[in-house]
Parts: C-alpha cells; sequence; structure tokens
C-alpha cells in the first residue's frame, strides 16, 4: 500500500538523498500564507523542526512534513507556524508555544535540556512524532520529557521497530481527544514498541496495539501508540504539555485524514485550544507535492 523507493548502491543513494534534501528545504512561499475563516483564541506560535534526509525515499520526510504543516498552520488567524532546521535557537525557544520534533537528533547537551525544561516550566507545549522520539546517547532525559523515548539499551530492555500493515490501533475514547473517534482504527505504518517510559508528569495512553511478528507468548501485549504528558504546574504558569505518537514512517501517512485529524488533534491539546479552527485544515494541500 505505501510503495518507497530504496537505492540500490551509495552513490544513488546519496544524489537521492541530495536531491530529496533541496525538495524538503524548500522556504514557505507567500501564496501559502492564506488564511481560512478558522482562528484561535490567542496568538500562538509553533515551530517545526527539521533535519536532512537519512532514510528511504518516501519515509521520514522530515523537511517536507514541516513545511506543509507551517504553511497550513499559517491558514489559521493568530497561529503562525514556521519550519525549523535542526533544534531551536534561543530566540525561537522564547517565542514559541510549541516545538514539533520529528527529526533525526542525536544525544542532546545539558543545556538543550534546561531549554526544553524552561519551556515546558512556562506552561508551554512539545509534539514528537515518530523518530522524534529517538536519542541515542540521552534516551531516558528525554522520555522524563515526552513520555515514551525509543531505548538502545542491549538486551531485553532495547526498544524494537518493524513494519505493520493494516494494523489495528486501539483508541480511549473516553479521551477528550478521541471521544468521537472510532473503537479502533487501521494503519499500515512502522512501529516502535518496548520504549523506555519516562518518570515525569503524568502520562495517559490514549492508543495501543499488538508489536507485529513477535512471539507468541507477547502476542497479545499492548504498546503505547499516541499519549499525552500533563506536566506539573509551577506558580502561577499551567503546566506544559507533551503529545506523542510513534505513527509517522511513510509519508504518504501525511493523506490519511484519520492521521491528519490525530496529529491536528494533539496540536490543539497542547495548546489548550479548541478543536474546531484545526478541521478547515484536514485534507487541504499541500500534503505530498
Amino acid at each position: 500500500m505505501y510503495p518507497f523507493l530504496k537505492a540500490s548502491t551509495p552513490a544513488i543513494f546519496a544524489i537521492l538523498t541530495f536531491l530529496a534534501s533541496l525538495a524538503q528545504a524548500e522556504p514557505q512561499s507567500p501564496d501559502a500564507q492564506l488564511h481560512s475563516d478558522a482562528k484561535i483564541s490567542t496568538p500562538q506560535n509553533a515551530l517545526f523542526c527539521w533535519s536532512a534526509p537519512d532514510h528511504p525515499l518516501l519515509t521520514h520526510g522530515y523537511g517536507q512534513f514541516a513545511n506543509s504543516m507551517a504553511d497550513l498552520f499559517n491558514r489559521i488567524d493568530n497561529l503562525r507556524g514556521q519550519a525549523i532546521n535542526g533544534f531551536p535557537t534561543d530566540e525561537q525557544w522564547a517565542s514559541a508555544d510549541l516545538v514539533v520534533f520529528f527529526l533525526t537528533q542525536n544525544n542532546l547537551t545539558e543545556s538543550q535540556f534546561q531549554q526544553i525544561d524552561q519551556h515546558l516550566k512556562r506552561g508551554k507545549s512539545i509534539l514528537a512524532l515518530h523518530q522524534g522520539l529517538v536519542q541515542r546517547g540521552s534516551y531516558t532525559e528525554w522520555a522524563n520529557r515526552i513520555g515514551f523515548a525509543f531505548c538502545w539499551d542491549k538486551g531485553a530492555t532495547r526498544s524494537k521497530w518493524g513494519k505493520f500493515e493494516n494494523h489495528k490501533v486501539t483508541l480511549d475514547t473516553t479521551s477528550q481527544i478521541f471521544s468521537d473517534f472510532p473503537q479502533s482504527i487501521t494503519f499500515t505504518d512502522e512501529l516502535y514498541w518496548n520504549l523506555q517510559k519516562g518518570s515525569r508528569g503524568k502520562i495517559t495512553i490514549l492508543g495501543e496495539t499488538n508489536a507485529p511478528k513477535v512471539p507468541e507468548e507477547e502476542a497479545d501485549r499492548k504498546w503505547p501508540v499516541i499519549w499525552t504528558v500533563q506536566h506539573p504546574s509551577i506558580g502561577k504558569s499551567k503546566g506544559g504539555r507533551t503529545f506523542g505518537a510513534v505513527l509517522g514512517h511513510f509519508d504518504t501517512m501525511r493523506n490519511s485524514p484519520t492521521y491528519q485529524a490525530i496529529i491536528l488533534r494533539g496540536v490543539a491539546w497542547c495548546l489548550n485550544e479548541p478543536f474546531e479552527p484545526f478541521e478547515a485544515l484536514i485534507d487541504l494541500p499541500p500534503h505530498l507535492e
């Protein structure tokens, strides 16, 4: 259902990667600054962090996702979207209400974690998707901020990944985010499981599934796919929020109205906004250009 191309030689892959990076890093065009009738209650800024391509074509389209989502967000009054390459600067953190991590970033530094902590302490939010859950050297600290992170330990505690076909994801329809969703939905995508759970904030699992191609004794075990983290309030500031989702490996996932709704509802929850202003963005181009 989701075809992808993989270069047969390192040289071809390098050329394709370079061309893909040019396509992904296109700046937002003035024509994209079109507003729908939608409007959120207070002015808010969202940053979409991306990195250079490092996976086969039509997967992990970090820059394409960041630019297309930023363009869509600029259609809503009072909401500004911006695609940025890499980790935000001090100035970008200071003005951001939501920072979306869908990129490859390894070994965040202590000062970068401090920037994230200050962001959450101000009552701001983070959204982490698929590869954005992965940290090589600091996954425990990353899990503490985003709820669950890919674990690189050796042995049984190491996280795993694998493709699943038309796989059922069970949703918590008692939650505000999925209150009008069906009890389950199906996707073909890549799953991470056996993730490391963080120890900060209140983690609520909103979607879970079984792992593909596992031993029979593990077949019935459920793993988190979608979740939220409500971090504690500090003084007069409301606690920061995190929305996490394993989904998003294949670029064509963005053509799914269901996937779009999941991400946009996560955004609305993070920003403490109703979902209605974001409904106008579902199925609007550009998703894949």
